[in-house]
């Protein structure tokens, strides 16, 4: 980022060195003072702006080929403990800091000669810096350092993993291994894990680092609790919640402020209370296999062609084949129904001709009964016999009805 004022480091260091007054820009004295300024305002309530000192004035003199910038640079700081106020421990200790924190430094310095400055200047000056609160920035409560002294005890926990005490007299308790370290060392470094914090944020990413912390303890005396915090890096956010936290963030999972639970990528739990699915779970995994299939459609082209060509196949012949079954369905039914029209036609032709038949029938006993009784000659004698009238048939009056019966 690029701060407004950036362009007068360079001339103010030149300025400095040549004054032999390295030590009073870094420690901001008198006129080298040089109010912090950003994107947000300004902070005349804060050290000098050592930050930009070092990157817009003293790092380019060196990049350029002027090493001697880094020996002056060291001299400058164990010159600042041999001042006479009363926070020069406090801006030496600045001054380092901002030398090698952040991505590392750009030219190396005796830590080991620093570091026993700042500690003899601490002693001489302890009783100074107990009635000194200037740059004490703590919270108001009960248990924040009021005191510059103090406050250097707090702010030790920042220089330890660093590889700088500024104390003697430091004492460091191990804490023991948590539940949320003991689950993760067993697990792969580049596990994708999915995070859900109380808010309800649920993001994605990887373990970048697990880095040493140190807990100020104490109250009255250089106390740290030592940890190994699993840093997570932010890859993307999965569910929107109350904590503000975006892509690219570094998370300590096992730190104060923990997380609701821990899921793998598949959205199983492997640290915290057990949950129901929540609904990026599914997006989640459909996202993974869509993944899967692309990276194997891309790894094996020849052979995802020839796969797709089978199941076309496939499908085309299943197709045809309901259809055939369709087709033999209908001719099945087609071939049924002409079966039972047959069927009927010829119990109808039946039923008619044996109407026909009887109809006959009767016709024929009635023609016998009118001749027998028409017939003289019944009664009669012929060369002694007697003529007899044969019997007399008559239909049946409910021909019809029988007929009817017979045909259910």
């Amino acid at each position: 980022m690029a701060y407004k004022n950036e362009n007068i480091f360079l001339p103010l260091v030149q300025k400095a060195r040549k004054k032999k007054c390295l030590d009073k820009l870094l420690a901001g004295r008198g006129e080298w003072f040089v109010v912090q300024t950003d994107m947000f305002g300004d902070f005349p309530g804060r050290p000098t702006a050592v930050n930009d000192i070092y990157n817009f004035g003293i790092y380019p003199i060196y990049k350029n080929g002027d090493a001697s910038i880094a020996q002056e640079t060291e001299d400058a700081i164990v010159k600042i403990c041999q001042q006479k106020y009363d926070d020069d421990a406090y801006l030496a200790a600045h001054a380092l800091y901002y030398h090698i924190s952040g991505s590392g430094p750009l030219f190396p310095m005796d830590k080991d000669r620093l570091q026993t400055a700042i500690r003899e200047c601490i002693k001489r000056d302890e009783d100074k810096l107990k009635k000194c609160s200037k740059w004490v920035d703590t919270l108001h409560d009960t248990h924040s350092p009021r005191d510059l002294y103090h406050f250097l005890q707090l702010q030790n926990s920042i220089y330890l993993p660093l590889g700088v005490d500024l104390f003697e007299e430091t004492r460091i308790e191990h804490e023991e291994t948590n539940e949320i370290a003991e689950i993760l060392q067993g697990r792969p470094v580049d596990e994708e894990l999915l995070v859900e914090y109380p808010g309800g944020t649920i993001v994605s990413g990887v373990i970048d680092e697990i880095r040493e912390n140190y807990d100020y303890i104490g109250i009255d005396e250089p106390l740290y609790r030592k940890r190994e915090d699993y840093i997570l890096h932010v890859h993307d956010v999965i569910q929107d919640g109350r904590e503000e936290i975006g892509p690219g963030r570094l998370l300590a999972l096992n730190s104060r402020e923990k997380p609701k639970r821990i899921m793998d990528s598949n959205g199983n739990v492997i640290w915290g209370a057990p949950h129901n699915e929540y609904k990026g779970n599914r997006r989640r995994k459909g996202i993974n296999l869509l993944k899967k299939i692309v990276e194997i459609s891309m790894r094996y082209k020849m052979l995802m062609l020839v796969l797709l060509i089978l199941i076309g196949v496939g499908v085309f012949y299943w197709g045809y084949s309901l259809v055939n079954q369709d087709t033999k369905a209908d001719n099945m039914v087609v071939e049924t129904n002409t079966e039972k029209s047959t069927t009927e036609s010829s119990v109808e032709t039946a039923n008619t001709k044996a109407e026909e038949d009887l109809e006959k029938m009767a016709r024929e006993l009635d023609e016998h009964k009118k001749k027998v009784e028409e017939d003289k000659s019944i009664g009669t004698r012929t060369n002694g016999t007697v003529k007899v009238a044969p019997p007399k048939f008559e239909a049946p009056k409910d021909l019809k009805v029988r007929q009817a019966d017979f045909k259910d």
